[in-house]
């Protein structure tokens, strides 16, 4: 085996690919089970992994029309619950969307808070906004929400035209059934689909 005679990459059609990630990962569970059981005095369950599903497209997001970015909706979702904040200057759909579970949701007052630092955004998936919070959340949040993947806007579904697209929006995100996805700095694009338990139907 020489650089110019490498070792060719093995191949497998997606299907078996699956089965054998799914095999490796249920074996590996098994034997880390015994010990966590031995030694877990938090009284949480084991963490189930994460299927995850890389695409290498040798795609440069620096350059013009090679940034790949959108949100794709899976029929039994991700497994993993979003943590999402709202923008909104609705009160009325503010207080729905607090009804849903989610941890924070406003208008300006919210926006200022963030901007003290009084909120914290470190643990947030997804953010979604109406249009009418949309100039005042580019003007004073964009260096803090964009390189964090959270500045709402159309092509992830997360910049809504009405309370009833928003609502439907954090419901679907909320449970995980949409995913977001880009283009990753080396060119290469992740997305989550799914946990090792879904089994491979």
């Amino acid at each position: 085996v020489t650089r110019a005679h490498p070792t060719p990459r093995p191949a497998f059609a997606v299907t078996k690919a699956l089965e054998m990630v799914l095999e490796a990962a249920i074996a590996r569970r098994e034997r880390i089970f015994a010990k966590w059981k031995k030694y877990n005095t938090t009284g949480k369950n084991l963490p189930e992994e994460t299927v995850e599903l890389v695409m290498g497209l040798n795609l440069d997001p620096r350059k013009p029309g090679q940034a790949l970015r959108g949100n794709i909706s899976l029929p039994h979702g991700s497994g993993k619950k979003l943590e999402c904040i709202v923008f909104s200057e609705d009160e009325n759909l503010v207080q729905a969307s607090l009804d849903k579970g989610i941890t924070h949701a406003g208008g300006e007052e919210l926006v200022q808070k963030i901007v003290a630092g009084e909120v914290s955004l470190d643990k947030l998936d997804r953010a979604l906004a109406t249009k009418d919070i949309m100039p005042s959340v580019s003007r004073k949040l964009a260096r803090l929400l964009g390189p964090r993947g959270l500045m709402p806007n159309v092509k992830t579904s997360s910049l809504c035209e009405t309370a009833d697209e928003l609502l439907e929006t954090l419901d679907t995100q909320i449970s995980g059934k949409e995913i977001v996805y880009r283009t990753e700095p080396q060119g290469s694009v992740l997305v989550p689909v799914g946990k090792v338990g879904f089994g491979s139907e």
